[in-house]
């Protein structure tokens, strides 16, 4: 599957109820666990991976509910995070990490945490992770890495150049480039 297919199997996941925790693209473990919760209410084998039976199954159960999708986040937002309140805001992104008012969840809990330049902070990371998932490189993923070994997004990139890396697809020189020795070394650490 391409990036834009791994996304639109994680937006029809949260639009059945069935939490990805953001639609970045990589299905890490709770993509699976989403992908597992959904077999099983469907009476699938429960693997964690789709075939295309199951791609065809959840695009279309997907798409009948998808019109009612939006007044359901709009819903639950006013039952969590238009309330205020940390545990109220995480509620709302956990459930819809892109929903309709994801930023707005965002900004306010870096505002009750006190940190005002948190949130610019965590734009740039934001940015930077963005630029690094559209590039989907070895060489943008250690770039994220190196600004942000301990980032929100650390682990998804790790992930995600190890597997590049796995598939020979080292990429070529560019402000990150690594020759087979440093990648080998990065891949230890």
């Amino acid at each position: 599957m391409s990036r834009n297919d791994r996304i639109a199997v994680q937006r029809r996941l949260n639009a059945l109820g069935y939490s990805t925790g953001g639609t970045d693209g990589v299905l890490g473990s709770r993509s699976r666990s989403a992908i597992r919760g959904w077999q099983q209410q469907n009476g699938l084998a429960v693997t964690g991976y789709l075939n295309n039976n199951q791609l065809a199954l959840l695009r279309d159960q997907a798409g009948s509910v998808s019109s009612n999708y939006e007044q359901q986040d709009r819903n639950y937002w006013q039952q969590t995070g238009a309330r205020g309140g940390a545990n109220n805001l995480r509620a709302y992104l956990d459930r819809y990490p892109d929903g309709i008012y994801a930023q707005t969840a965002r900004n306010r809990l870096a505002e009750l945490n006190g940190n005002n330049n948190g949130g610019n902070a965590r734009q740039r990371e934001e940015r930077a992770w963005n630029r690094a998932r559209d590039a989907d490189s070895v060489q943008a993923y250690n770039g994220y890495l190196q600004n942000w070994p301990r980032g929100a997004h650390a682990q998804q990139a790790r992930q995600r150049r190890d597997r590049l890396l796995q598939q020979g697809q080292f990429g070529g020189g560019g402000a990150f480039g690594l020759d087979a020795e440093s990648i080998i070394r990065e891949l230890i650490r």
